[in-house]
């Protein structure tokens, strides 16, 4: 009887492992078309972008050259939510924000009220090689490395995204900040789920 229990268990363990997984949708961060404003470089063979200059406005990007676009199809109409691999500078308080457009589709980059500054995660979120952890509201990642970020959970500007059914496909964009923001890979998953750093690692 126990043996079986413990079979179960493992199956259903492994099941809601691979589900998690199977809803992650990744997107690399120099795939997407980048305005003049952004880097693209490699750091080990990882690519990344990097803005190429500081903020023009505070809370909006003011510009079309500081803006990052990528259309994303989803597998299925939900809400989801956004994780985010960075490195944040040596600035560490002046290194660690950028605009993200609140929900999807094309933003105007002269508006706030289409753009979350999302702010103040210098001394939060997962390193990447802390494979088991959850990511979750905060951690305690560092400057300097590669970590991950809740964007949905974390952010004082959180965002969950929707997709409609019928319009799998849709735009999301992203604007350069601060100049030492370093960001390597967005996925989104469905709302609600647990992932793992190892699992949004390995995200394709």
């Amino acid at each position: 009887m126990k043996k079986l229990l413990l079979s179960c268990c493992l199956v259903v363990g492994m099941t809601s492992m691979s589900t998690a997984q199977s809803l992650l949708i990744a997107i690399e961060a120099e795939n997407g078309r980048l305005g003049s404003d952004w880097n693209s470089l490699t750091d080990l063979g990882l690519g990344y972008i990097s803005p190429k200059t500081d903020k023009i406005e505070s809370y909006f990007p003011g510009n079309e050259t500081k803006v990052a676009t990528y259309s994303i199809k989803f597998p299925k109409a939900g809400e989801y939510e956004l994780y985010l691999k960075v490195k944040v500078g040596s600035g560490g308080a002046n290194d660690d924000s950028f605009f993200s457009g609140k929900g999807f589709g094309n933003k105007d980059v002269r508006k706030s009220d289409d753009w979350a500054m999302v702010n103040g995660f210098f001394i939060s979120g997962y390193h990447a090689d802390q494979s088991t952890a959850v990511v979750e509201a905060a951690g305690a990642g560092k400057t300097d490395t590669w970590k991950w970020v809740s964007m949905s959970k974390f952010s004082n500007k959180a965002t969950n995204y929707i997709v409609p059914e019928g319009q799998l496909t849709q735009t999301f964009q992203i604007a350069g900040r601060e100049d030492g923001l370093d960001i390597d890979k967005f996925v989104f998953a469905s709302k609600g789920t647990l992932v793992t750093v190892e699992q949004l690692n390995n995200a394709k």
